[in-house]
């Protein structure tokens, strides 16, 4: 549970389908990028 992100729809369609930040549904901060794009 300590690593859990909750994610809208979009935002999980887009983490499992895309690489690139400028494509995300939403802005993407520097902390969420570590997260987001290991």
């Amino acid at each position: 549970m300590e690593n859990l992100s909750l994610l809208c729809r979009n935002c999980h369609v887009w983490h499992h389908n895309q690489t690139d930040t400028a494509e995300a549904p939403v802005e993407i901060t520097e902390e969420d990028k570590t997260k987001l794009l290991p």
